[in-house]
């Protein structure tokens, strides 16, 4: 039957960030875990305006697809294609079951009219996201590298924490 559990993403939006020099060394200070920690965590910040006016705009009957809008992480076996190896990638899209109709609301049948939701709130949203990334992981570096300036201080860092530090 396949494999269910991940979000089919009706949109899958790939982007570069530019003019982020700094960060960019800063990241690549960091052990890979704890950059993609902090990457993760801002894009999947910069992505929640977008979720939002997607259910603002989404069709409700039952009110099923609409909460079945989310940020992910997982695709389904099938879904999954060849990407770069330790790129950060997250997903906005419908979670199955009660979103596997998403893709036929938002594209149309030739049954059925297209009614668009997840495209318009990206358009809608879009330039907004490489600010956002930016300022929220200078705001989650700033607090991870107090954390391990605690930890240092206090004689209890990590392994992982002890290589951000060399």
């Amino acid at each position: 039957m396949g494999d269910h559990g991940g979000i089919s993403p009706v949109i899958e939006m790939q982007f570069r960030i530019g003019g982020f020099k700094e960060l960019e060394r800063a990241f690549n200070q960091l052990p890979n875990a704890m950059s993609k920690g902090v990457l993760r965590g801002a894009i999947r910040a910069a992505l929640k305006p977008i979720k939002q006016d997607a259910k603002n705009k989404v069709p409700v009957r039952t009110g099923g697809l609409r909460d079945s809008i989310v940020i992910g992480t997982k695709l389904t076996r099938s879904q999954q294609t060849g990407g770069r190896t330790g790129a950060v990638r997250l997903f906005l899209g419908t979670e199955w079951p009660e979103g596997a109709h998403g893709h036929l609301i938002e594209f149309g049948t030739s049954k059925i009219k297209a009614n668009p939701f997840l495209r318009p709130a990206w358009d809608a949203n879009k330039r907004d996201v490489p600010k956002i990334v930016g300022d929220i992981a200078w705001k989650k570096l700033q607090l991870l590298a107090r954390r391990l300036f605690r930890q240092a201080k206090a004689g209890k860092l990590s392994r992982v924490g002890r290589k951000a530090l060399v």
